[in-house]
């Protein structure tokens, strides 16, 4: 949302007094700004003096020599009736200044009520993603027909990054007819018609503190060391309830202005106020300095929004409250973590609220994510990304990954449903007749993102057995999803890396269900913003081919490990680990999958399951992938592992070899886990690496005799 500044203001007021002469092809000049005064001040002080308006620098308050203006405006009222003096703008204060400088503005009539100075700074407002004038009141007097007031002094942090030069403009009006509602906490200046909605409203900020610094991982406020935080309700545009505004007096100095005409909203002035102070206790992370804080978005700055808008549902007094700012923008997610923030990062962050929300069920067990160690990274200036990945439990492409599908089946917030991915798909494949059996959809995608396609089930006379192959071709780091959807159903139907087959078309269509390809960049290199182009190929086919139906395989590496016994770790190579299994499996079109449960003569208890995705056509295996488990009560033994692209050595109608040899191997394996657990004690798999020994093997037979 654009807003258009004082400054501006007053330029298109201007303008609009122009005139160009008719005989005349040149433009006129703009007729500059009149001032009420002009003063030139250094290290000595001084003081900008006019008939209505004085402001003293003290001696000491400058270091450098700067030149001071004062002007005015009638017609510009922030406060309308509560204003008694007109708009002045102050131009030429530096950006620092060690000492308090005394302002006095002439009184037009004696007043009886508190004086305030309205102190007007044009701010970078987060929520509202644009530079906006706001407001803070300073408390004053009346002497002798002036109203006084102290403008305090602005210190730099020497704790953070020199602050960036910025000439300071200020607006500046004296208020009436306000008074104050106060906390330890928070200092709500008030129209005195409206102080018990006020009182009201100081409950929710205290409760909204109350939430960010007993939660099991409350956020750091020390870097505030003067409370209480001032408040200001005045007229705001129609749309905004209030927003948090940082200043250029630095951390101590942040404030709050809410919106007078939505003040009897209570459900929505409540998580207002949430929103609005966890941006303020995010500012408290910010490592820039305070001008910077105040004039510029932040490069996290959807990282505010998501969290300051996930956390609006655990103010809200609507058990079933969903944040209306995400319309427009649940489908955020998939245009990038990162990438998708370069050019909205505010509309961006609103979607990517349900990343945090997905976080915070994660640690549903504490109740709270801990964002106070999120921003503890932002603090130490790590990008966002690398922020959240370092409060994950788990590798952050996968799950980003799992996140994607998550969000697709509605289990982070209900305003994603199958209508919305649907429309939003990247391109559909129609199975209309028995000539479509293939497409193909290059794209580029941004690194962690993911892009939805649509497969439609439209020929009745499919056959019986016909199955759906998805594979991505063009990157390492690609995931393929497939959903079926119908109506307001959608549920996860298969997956995997580079490659998904979905059997029994026919029963589907039969059934009312339509498929959902997702497929996801798992790739996750700093600064995250960059593209890879994947190709997705959906194809068709009948499963019309004999197929020996007997497995055995078996992977050799050299693997390196790390034993962890009796509270010492050691790192050794383990030697050869080697995996061999006889299962009987049986095929589902071109995919072969074998499970088993059993005890073997030794007592073992063997679980696991083997899936293998064959292109009989190409004559190779897309990829194999295997999970196990054994167990004898003491020591627990547990693999997985996943290749892909293996080639075929024999070729036989009832015997059937696929082989990878020597080093070459390394190339083909996508994951790879071992954990053995001993009465207490764990080795764990650390690395791996192939020579001219290591192998896999995989061979099909109309036997079991390899």
């Amino acid at each position: 949302m654009k807003k258009i500044t004082l400054i501006s203001i007053l330029a298109i007021i201007v303008l609009i007094t122009c005139k160009k002469d008719e005989n005349d092809d040149n433009t006129n000049p703009v007729s500059p700004t009149v001032y009420l005064a002009e003063a030139t001040i250094g290290a000595n002080g001084g003081a900008l003096s006019a008939a209505e308006f004085n402001l003293v620098i003290p001696p000491g308050a400058f270091t450098d020599i700067n030149k001071l203006k004062v002007s005015k405006n009638e017609n510009i009222k922030p406060f309308e009736n509560d204003q008694s003096t007109p708009l002045y703008t102050l131009e030429g204060l530096p950006d620092t200044f060690s000492q308090a400088l005394t302002l006095s503005i002439k009184a037009a009539v004696k007043s009886k009520d508190e004086i305030f100075l309205a102190i007007g700074e044009d701010n970078f407002i987060s929520s509202l993603d644009t530079l906006e004038l706001a407001y803070h009141l300073v408390t004053g007097q009346i002497e002798s027909g002036w109203y006084t007031f102290e403008i305090p002094a602005i210190d730099a942090d020497p704790s953070k990054s020199t602050n960036t030069p910025e000439p300071l403009y200020l607006n500046l009006t004296v208020v009436t007819s306000y008074t104050v509602v106060e906390g330890p906490y928070f200092r709500i200046h008030t129209p005195v018609s409206m102080v018990s909605q006020a009182e009201g409203l100081l409950t929710m900020l205290n409760t909204a503190r109350e939430k960010l610094i007993n939660s099991p991982y409350p956020m750091d406020l020390s870097a505030r060391t003067e409370w209480p935080v001032k408040v200001t309700i005045k007229k705001l545009s129609s749309t905004a309830y209030g927003y948090y505004s940082n200043s250029r007096w630095g951390d101590d100095h942040g404030y709050l202005e809410f919106n007078s005409t939505h003040m009897s909203n209570a459900d929505q002035l409540a998580i207002t106020a949430g929103h609005e102070f966890l941006h303020l206790a995010q500012s408290l992370y910010d490592p820039r300095a305070a001008i910077p804080q105040a004039i510029l978005r932040p490069d996290w700055h959807w990282l505010n929004e998501a969290t300051a808008v996930w956390i609006e549902e655990k103010l809200s007094n609507n058990p079933d409250y969903l944040s209306g700012i995400r319309n427009g923008h649940q489908m955020a997610p998939f245009n990038g973590a990162e990438k998708g923030g370069q050019t909205e990062p505010g509309y961006h962050g609103y979607g990517m609220a349900s990343l945090i929300k997905k976080i915070d069920q994660m640690y549903a067990a504490d109740g709270w994510p801990p964002l106070n160690q999120l921003y503890g990274f932002i603090r130490e200036e790590k990008k966002p990304i690398d922020a959240l990945a370092l409060i994950i439990p788990q590798d952050f492409p996968l799950f980003y990954r799992n996140f994607l599908e998550s969000l697709s089946l509605g289990n982070i917030y209900n305003d994603i449903i199958p209508s919305m991915l649907v429309g939003n798909a990247s391109g559909t494949f129609s199975i209309s007749s028995s000539t479509d059996t293939l497409k193909t959809f290059p794209a580029s995608y941004p690194q962690l993102s993911g892009k939805l396609f649509k497969v439609t089930l439209n020929f009745d006379e499919i056959d019986d057995n016909a199955y759906l192959n998805a594979t991505i071709t063009g990157g390492e780091k690609s995931y393929v999803s497939v959903f079926k959807y119908k109506s307001s159903q959608i549920e996860l139907i298969g997956g995997g890396a580079d490659a998904c087959t979905v059997m029994h078309l026919k029963q589907l269509k039969t059934d009312g269900w339509q498929l959902l390809v997702l497929v996801t960049n798992k790739n996750a290199a700093s600064p995250y913003i960059l593209s890879d182009n994947f190709d997705l190929n959906l194809r068709v086919k009948d499963p019309d081919i004999n197929l020996p139906p007997y497995l055995s395989f078996v992977l050799w590496v050299d693997a390196y490990t790390k034993w962890d016994y009796l509270d010492t770790v050691y790192y050794e190579p383990l030697g050869w680990l080697k995996w061999q299994w006889f299962p009987q499996g049986a095929y589902n079109g071109e995919l072969y999958i074998s499970t088993w449960d059993t005890v073997d003569q030794d007592n073992w208890l063997w679980k696991g399951s083997v899936a293998i995705d064959i292109d009989f056509e190409n004559q190779k295996i897309n990829w194999i992938s295997v999970q196990d488990m054994m167990f004898t009560g003491t020591v627990k033994d547990s693999i997985s592992f996943t290749v892909i692209d293996v080639p075929m050595v024999v070729w036989e109608d009832n015997h059937k070899e696929f082989k990878i040899d020597a080093a070459g191997i390394e190339e083909h394996i996508t994951s790879l886990y071992y954990k053995r657990t001993a009465y207490g004690n764990s080795l764990d798999l650390l690395d791996f690496n192939c020579n001219n020994n290591c192998r896999l093997e995989v061979v099909m037979d109309d036997d079991n005799i390899w």
